[in-house]
């Protein structure tokens, strides 16, 4: 009996020892809490070695000079004058595009000669026409003025051509035609009155004609904002023509240093429709005389 009592509190004990187990096991299995906040940046590695050159790139195309020219910019106004300011490049810039943006547009048309009253002697006309920008700065319309009295220069002549000769361009058969007068529709003359020569009985004549207005604010030689001019030639000075006047001066190189279009004095062009690259200047710089340049004196 007590013997059977024993055995059954053995069979008891293990069933007790498995249940604790498995309430300890349990117990593990729980939440292990949050993460701790990390810990201080460790301290940098040594640096390694440096590793070999790399191979040598291939030689590239070789650049264009350099243009001492250009790259000094010497018709920049702050070249000189540091303290110029913008406004005053901007009178420069005007100055620049005078020809190329102006409000006027001048043309040559016709030239007719008559004998004067006074023997050997000659009634030279250029006929031409002007027009000028309307209100809105867009179109062309005809001007009318008398004698072109408001504009600050106005300036026609006429001269006779020698193709091939030493003086091409001389004083004796150079005529201003000062005397200006208005046809309306913005047609006008321009006439010489007892010059010593008839252009039309040369072996070649060339007419020239430009007006300039609005006068920009600048120290020294007088610019405009508008700028105008127009050439007429006949006989052997005829452009195209095998026997046509060439200057031996080159305007790319001049526009090199004064900007382009040239603009001689500020406001005489160097390349005239209806002429010769350098033919207007022979209106002043005759082949005998210097016209004030000494350089001038043989090829203008």
């Amino acid at each position: 009996m007590r013997l059977a009592k024993l055995r059954g509190a053995r069979g008891f004990v293990p069933l007790i020892a498995l249940l604790s187990l498995g309430i300890g096991l349990a117990g593990c299995s729980g939440d292990d809490g949050n993460d701790g906040a990390a810990g201080p940046a460790g301290p940098s590695g040594t640096p390694g070695e440096t590793g070999p050159a790399g191979a040598t790139g291939a030689t590239g195309a070789t650049g264009a000079g350099l243009d001492p020219i250009a790259s000094a910019k010497p018709e920049s106004c702050q070249t000189c004058h540091n303290s110029a300011g913008a406004d005053h490049q901007d009178i420069y810039r005007d100055y620049l595009d005078a020809k190329t943006k102006s409000n006027f547009s001048i043309s040559l048309a016709s030239v007719t000669t008559a004998p004067s009253a006074t023997a050997g002697k000659y009634d030279i006309t250029l006929n031409f026409s002007v027009q000028k920008k309307d209100a809105n700065g867009v179109s062309f319309v005809n001007y009318d003025e008398a004698g072109l009295a408001s504009l600050s220069q106005k300036r026609f002549t006429i001269q006779g051509y020698y193709a091939g000769a030493v003086d091409e361009f001389v004083t004796a058969k150079t005529a201003s035609l000062g005397t200006i007068t208005s046809l309306g529709g913005g047609l006008y003359t321009a006439t010489a009155t007892a010059a010593g020569f008839d252009p039309l009985a040369e072996p070649g004549w060339q007419a020239y004609g430009y007006i300039a207005d609005e006068p920009l604010e600048v120290e020294g030689m007088t610019l405009y904002a508008d700028v105008a001019d127009g050439g007429l030639a006949g006989g052997t000075a005829i452009l195209g023509s095998s026997t046509e006047y060439v200057s031996s001066a080159d305007v790319t190189g001049c526009e090199q240093c004064h900007g382009a279009p040239y603009l001689k004095h500020g406001y005489r062009a160097a390349v005239v429709d209806g002429l010769s690259d350098f033919a207007a200047c022979k209106e002043c710089h005759y082949d005998d005389r210097s016209g004030g340049h000494p350089g001038l004196a043989v090829d203008g």
